[in-house]
């Protein structure tokens, strides 16, 4: 009786910490631990953000190795490891100037091309970046549903073509998806 008291007694430790565990910090420990597609995901997410919803808003000019490769070498110091991905990112960007601010425009977003087009470790780590982007006040969407988000999202882009008809039932930006899913 007290072995399965015990037993039962640690279950419910287990499955206790496993519900109040916090979500990632998306800082270097995270980035030196996921998966290549998340981080690649992760950085469009803030992208994304930052050169459209950001004040003041970015440009990032460089590729995506060069930016990875950058923020591998912030974090191979030690001492660098607590800080967040999204403010090493926003490191290697510049300001926008009044005539690239004037040119950006919705359909400079991440949309369903994107979306189809990337793995769905890609596709979580855009969501992580998009849900936790600084810049983000105005949204009231919670890394807590993030399974549900990717789940509405790659219906309304018909990911794997479940409709048969190799056409989503919304073509626009991520962000505006999120807006129409996060509700």
């Amino acid at each position: 009786m007290k072995i399965a008291s015990l037993v039962l007694l640690g279950i419910g430790i287990s499955l206790s910490a496993a519900a109040n565990t916090p979500h990632p910090r998306f800082d270097g420990h995270w980035w030196q631990q996921a998966d290549e597609a998340e981080r690649t995901g992760f950085l469009y997410g803030l992208e994304d953000c930052y050169a459209i919803d950001g004040t003041p808003k970015m440009i990032f000019e460089d590729n995506w190795a060069a930016y990875r490769k950058n923020i591998d070498g912030v974090y191979a110091t030690r001492s660098k490891l607590g800080e967040p991905v999204a403010q090493v990112f926003r490191q290697l960007g510049r300001k926008q100037n009044e005539e690239e601010h004037a040119g950006m425009s919705q359909e400079q977003r991440y949309g369903s091309e994107f979306w189809r087009g990337s793995s769905e470790l890609a596709r979580r780590g855009f969501l992580e970046a998009y849900i936790t982007c600084p810049p983000h006040p105005r949204h009231k969407l919670s890394l807590d549903r993030l399974d549900q988000y990717i789940a509405r999202l790659n219906d309304m882009y018909n990911v794997g073509d479940k409709r048969g008809e190799d056409a989503p039932a919304f073509a626009g930006p991520v962000a505006d998806a999120l807006d129409l899913s996060g509700k």
